[in-house]
């Protein structure tokens, strides 16, 4: 998998051909949903962004620090353990999660882009193949919990 976060972090530009991390922004998470749009997590600094859309153009961008209450982090276990970041702008959330296969529960692998309206999904697609957090993990722990109301694994309400 990081392989395929890697192709995708060349084509958008945050990892230099060589191979090392090129100078600002770094890949979190990268996948393509089974619409074909792409959904990349990017952290510098204190600074993480969210974008949506192709590889030629981002359709939705969304930008959060630990403490502007724009970006928020879940953790649990379900079948597996299971990890989510959510991006808010005004009544929407964007949420990326993934969850663990589990094989004695007999789950597979997810990662997915569910939306919210409020607490109700309005879309939920798959990534396809399976993706995974990558990186921006000192970021990531220093984001505010999320509230158990926009859990993307229980669909919300």
């Amino acid at each position: 998998m990081r392989a395929i976060a890697y192709a995708f972090a060349v084509q958008a530009g945050t990892v230099g051909s060589a191979g090392l991390a090129a100078d600002g922004p770094r890949t979190a998470f990268a996948c393509t949903l089974s619409n074909s749009k792409r959904v990349l997590v990017l952290t510098e600094a204190d600074r993480i962004t969210y974008r949506y859309g192709t590889a030629q153009r981002t359709e939705l961008m969304i930008e959060g620090t630990p403490g502007s209450r724009s970006v928020f982090v879940g953790h649990g276990r379900f079948a597996g353990a299971e990890m989510q970041l959510r991006f808010v702008r005004g009544a929407y959330s964007y949420i990326i999660y993934t969850m663990e296969a589990n094989g004695r529960a007999g789950s597979s692998a997810i990662s997915r882009l569910m939306v919210m309206r409020g607490t109700r999904a309005i879309l939920d697609l798959p990534c396809k193949p399976y993706a995974d957090f990558v990186g921006g993990f000192d970021l990531i722990d220093r984001l505010p919990p999320d509230d158990d109301r926009f859990n993307a694994i229980s669909g919300g309400d």
